[in-house]
């Protein structure tokens, strides 16, 4: 059996693909109002991309709207998307609200989301809201890692190289961080061809 992402289960849930990807491509106040009309549909990744318009409105079209981002994202996050998880917690870190970007990682770990558990290493290893934590960090990065996040990896090999407790950790670490930028690149030349 293949694996298939978590993105791509969310994608295949939506009852409106074409329309959602014609919406991608319209300027805000167009893309929102047929966000919105595919919400009504039952469309969750309309409702991440509503959030996203709200907090990256450009100041011509008075400026970013953090409070309905804020609703938007819980929104998406209360359907059980877990995408929505990473997007939600980025949202908060953006904002320097530490504990909530925990909480809503932490629904996405819950959920088995690989971005959102490398976020949640990321803020362990560097001590964001929490105590350094190089332990946690690690166990989260392997978690992520097997699910095939190549971020993980990647963060998994430099904690090896750069903290492995052994020359032959460091070693180890230093060839998985070379396979992972392979893996990186076939998957790159993939997705372009």
């Amino acid at each position: 059996m293949k694996y298939e992402s978590v993105e791509k289960q969310e994608w295949n849930r939506e009852p409106d693909t074409a329309a959602l990807e014609r919406a991608g491509v319209l300027a805000d106040s167009d893309a929102e109002r047929e966000y919105k009309m595919l919400v009504e549909r039952g469309s969750v990744l309309s409702i991440i991309n509503l959030a996203h318009i709200f907090e990256y409105r450009i100041p011509q079209d008075d400026g970013p709207d953090f409070a309905s981002a804020e609703m938007w994202y819980r929104k998406a996050v209360d359907t059980g998307s877990a995408v929505a998880t990473f997007y939600f917690g980025c949202f908060y870190f953006r904002r320097k609200n530490y504990g909530a970007a925990w909480g809503e990682l932490n629904i996405g770990l819950e959920r088995g989301y690989p971005p959102s558990i490398v976020r949640l290493a990321y803020l362990s290893i560097n001590g964001i809201g929490c105590q350094r934590d190089q332990a946690r960090a690690r166990i989260l990065l392997r978690q992520a890692s097997k699910r095939g996040n190549l971020w993980a990896k990647r963060g998994l090999a430099m904690m090896d190289y750069n903290i492995g407790e052994n020359i032959y950790v460091k070693i180890g670490g230093a060839i998985t961080f070379i396979f992972a930028r392979i893996q990186f690149f076939i998957e790159k030349k993939t997705l372009s061809d």
